[in-house]
C-alpha cells in the first residue's frame, strides 16, 4: 500500500496543533529543530514528521507513536513496522510518500517560480526534452514537471541529480502518469499540480522570528517515482493500468 500525503504550513489543523506536533518529534529531529534558526525550515520539519506518522497510521494496525528515519529512505514505526519512505518540501508545502509495497520510491515537490527556462533547460534537459518543452504554452509549469521528475527519480534510483540530466523524461510533459526507464530499470511515475489557497500570516505560529522571505506564490508541482519489487511479469508499457490506481495524492486536513 502506498500513501502520499501533503499539507501546507498554513493549513488550519497545522497551525492549531503546532506546539503538540513539536512534541511528537523524535530525539534526533528535536535536536535538529532546536538548532534551526529559520522559522519556515522548522515548520517544514514538523509538518513532514506529522505527515509520515499519519501516513503510516493508515497502514499499520495500531497507533503510530514513534518513528525512526534511516538515510531518508527507510522508516521504522513503533520499532516494528518497516516502510520505504521519501520526503520533500518547498515553500509552505511538505509531502511524504510512504509504502510497504515498493522496492524504492522518490518524491519531489517544488513551488513554481518564474525562471529563465530557455537558459536553464540547456543545462538540465536532454535535447528531446528541450525541444518539446519550449513548444509548450505553459512553459514554467512544464519545466517543473521535468525537474521534479528528475529529482524524484534521483531519490528512487539513488543516482546523482547531475546524472539524471541525461535521462529523457519528456513523456512526463504529455502524461500525468506512466512509465520511464533509467539504466535499464523501469519506474512508474505520477505527477500533479498542488494549490495552496491560504496565504501565510506572519507570526501565525508564534515563531520568535518570521522568515524574511514571505511565501506568496501558491502553486506547486509534485512528482513521485516508484519501482515495485514484483514487476517482472508486468508490461511496463501498460504499467499505468496496473500500478497508478494505487498512487494517490492526498491533501491531509
Amino acid at each position: 500500500m502506498t500513501i502520499i500525503y501533503y499539507a501546507f504550513t498554513t493549513d488550519k489543523w497545522f497551525i492549531e496543533h503546532y506546539q503538540q506536533l513539536i512534541e511528537q518529534l523524535n530525539d534526533v529531529d528535536k535536536a535538529r529543530f532546536d538548532k534551526m534558526k529559520n522559522a519556515l525550515k522548522r515548520q517544514q520539519l514538523v509538518l513532514s514528521r506529522a505527515l509520515l506518522l499519519q501516513a503510516a497510521q493508515q497502514i499499520i494496525p495500531e497507533n503510530a507513536t514513534s518513528y525512526q528515519i534511516n538515510q531518508y529512505r527507510h522508516l521504522v514505526i513503533n520499532n516494528t513496522y518497516h516502510f520505504s519512505l521519501s520526503i520533500s518540501h518547498s515553500g509552505n508545502l511538505a509531502a511524504v510518500a510512504c509504502t510497504d509495497a515498493l522496492e524504492s520510491i522518490g518524491i519531489d515537490v517544488e513551488r513554481i517560480k518564474t525562471r529563465n527556462i530557455e537558459e536553464l533547460s540547456q543545462e538540465v534537459c536532454t535535447e528531446k526534452e528541450r525541444v518539446q518543452l519550449l513548444k509548450n504554452e505553459k512553459l514554467q509549469q512544464s519545466f517543473y514537471k521535468l525537474w521534479t521528475m528528475k529529482e524524484a527519480l534521483t531519490k528512487a534510483s539513488m543516482s546523482d541529480l547531475f546524472q539524471l540530466y541525461a535521462c529523457d523524461c519528456s513523456t512526463a510533459l504529455d502524461n500525468a502518469n506512466g512509465s520511464i526507464t533509467w539504466r535499464e530499470i523501469s519506474y512508474c511515475f505520477d505527477h500533479t499540480e498542488l494549490f495552496n489557497h491560504n496565504f501565510i500570516k506572519p507570526n501565525t505560529l508564534n515563531e520568535s522570528k518570521t522568515d524574511k522571505h514571505t511565501i506568496k506564490e501558491n502553486n506547486y508541482i509534485g512528482s513521485v517515482v516508484v519501482n515495485r519489487q514484483n514487476t517482472s511479469n508486468v508490461d511496463m508499457n501498460k504499467a499505468t493500468d496496473v500500478l497508478s490506481p494505487s498512487i494517490k495524492w492526498i491533501h491531509y486536513t
